[in-house]
């Protein structure tokens, strides 16, 4: 069964990739029939991104509030019909208005679509295949998309029979969807809150660290985005690099987590290699292919990291596009910087190296709390306790009768050794209960095992 759900997923994500990706190239070759390099740019990685970052929102916000409608794949099979009208008029009509604003529905689409397939990632393929099914699944698009672009001598992303092809693609990508199990919903329909998360800070660093190193990757992108056009670049060649470094970084990351954030980090190298290559003429496809290859690392472990939090409870499974969105939003941001400051390579230095020391730091504390504690001293039951006790601020004698309640004992028994009324012990467990979101006794056990599972799991 394993085998088969990683099949399948593969297949849809990559199929995904496949239309997704040359769709979006189809479009800023036909935004290049009527503005420049710069403008395709802005409209290619601002507004066509937060599109796609929306999406991710909008998939989360429908899981969250229309969890039995957005559980079904017939649900998003249909999203797909609809998105392949919106690329055809994207493609076949000579307006720009309508080629830009048709190219940001299909992005927004693309982000609900991302969002769906990373969830079923999370709840149909094992943790310790999930990387493999990413990063070969985008592997598989990247190559297509290289292989579309030479039918035609090289010229079939500007044609109209392109469109075929899109809707062929989109097709098969309904077929499989239609094969995939509805997405588990939670009994209660609870939903996502910070306070239901086991730990906010861990959140909220993950989104910060992924966040300023999508900023930094951009900026290098951003330094030599012109010479797509103007040198000739064949971009879709330089992308089908991508493909060589997604398959390595989806096999790292299996292996180990750890290895594969270490890599994550190691990617920011392109953008120094951007900054000095850039002016010499014989180095620019050297630097695209290379930059493309080193953004696998960061690709992958961007999405699997958010992945492998929304798989540990229902209520997270919102949180599976997260990476992605954040990526995007930094992405995005990074086209508010003016090109005039981008293409000087003192400021773009200063820049990165601003965003850098954070970044590290960051980094650091956060690799540290995953991974670091795997490479010495095993943690021990009483090291989740305390964790737990301190992630939801319990005070001393709150942590006392929490110990009475993980080891069974009645109120009445807690009263007895601790020496308080029984009334004051339900006081206590009230409070507990009030900090830890839960409902009773069972519930802070769940808790506490989930919270020791999802630790274990991260440092795998």
């Amino acid at each position: 069964m394993n085998r088969k759900n990683f099949l399948l997923s593969t297949g849809i994500i990559a199929l995904y990739f496949l239309w997704g990706g040359s769709a979006y190239i189809s479009q800023m070759y036909r935004l290049h029939a009527f503005l420049s390099p710069e403008q395709v740019d802005i409209i290619a990685m601002r507004w066509n991104y937060i599109a796609q970052a929306l999406g991710i929102i909008l998939f989360s916000l429908f899981l969250w509030y229309a969890p039995s409608l957005a559980s079904k794949p017939s649900t998003y099979a249909i999203g797909m019909f609809i998105n392949a009208i919106v690329i055809t008029v994207m493609l076949t009509w000579n307006n720009l208005f309508i080629i830009v604003f048709s190219g940001v529905i299909m992005n927004l689409f693309l982000g609900i679509f991302a969002a769906y397939q990373f969830a079923v990632l999370a709840t149909q393929v094992p943790q310790q295949m999930r990387g493999r099914a990413f990063g070969f699944a985008y592997a598989i698009g990247s190559i297509g998309t290289y292989l579309i672009s030479l039918m035609l001598n090289g010229r079939m992303m500007e044609s109209g029979y392109v469109v075929l092809l899109y809707i062929g693609f989109i097709l098969i990508n309904m077929k499989l969807i239609s094969a995939v199990q509805n997405l588990p919903i939670s009994e209660e329909n609870k939903r996502i809150t910070l306070e239901s998360f086991p730990s906010k800070s861990l959140l909220l660093q993950f989104i910060a660290v992924f966040l300023l190193m999508s900023l930094i990757n951009s900026i290098g992108s951003n330094y030599q985005s012109s010479t797509i056009f103007h040198k000739k670049i064949n971009f879709e060649l330089a992308r089908a690099f991508y493909a060589l470094g997604l398959v390595i970084a989806g096999i790292i990351a299996d292996k180990s987590r750890k290895y594969g954030a270490l890599c994550c980090l190691a990617s920011l190298f392109f953008p120094f290699a951007a900054i000095v290559l850039y002016k010499e003429p014989s180095f620019i496809f050297i630097t695209w292919a290379f930059s493309y290859l080193l953004l696998g690392f960061y690709s992958v472990y961007r999405v699997i990291a958010f992945v492998d939090i929304s798989s540990k409870k229902t209520e997270w499974l919102p949180l599976a596009g997260l990476g992605l969105c954040v990526g995007r939003v930094g992405e995005a941001l990074s086209t508010f910087i003016p090109s005039a400051l981008l293409h000087s390579s003192i400021f773009s230095t200063i820049l990165i190296a601003a965003l850098f020391m954070p970044l590290i730091i960051l980094f650091i504390i956060l690799f540290q709390r995953l991974y670091m504690t795997s490479l010495s001293i095993p943690k021990t039951q009483e090291d989740f306790y305390k964790e737990f006790e301190n992630e939801y601020s319990l005070t001393n004698r709150e942590r006392e009768i929490l110990r009475y309640v993980i080891k069974g004992y009645s109120n009445s028994e807690i009263s007895s050794l601790a020496y308080i009324s029984e009334n004051t012990v339900k006081f206590h467990i009230k409070n507990i209960l009030k900090k830890t979101n839960c409902s009773n006794r069972t519930e802070i056990m769940e808790l506490l095992q989930k919270m020791e599972l999802s630790t274990n799991d991260f440092m795998y």
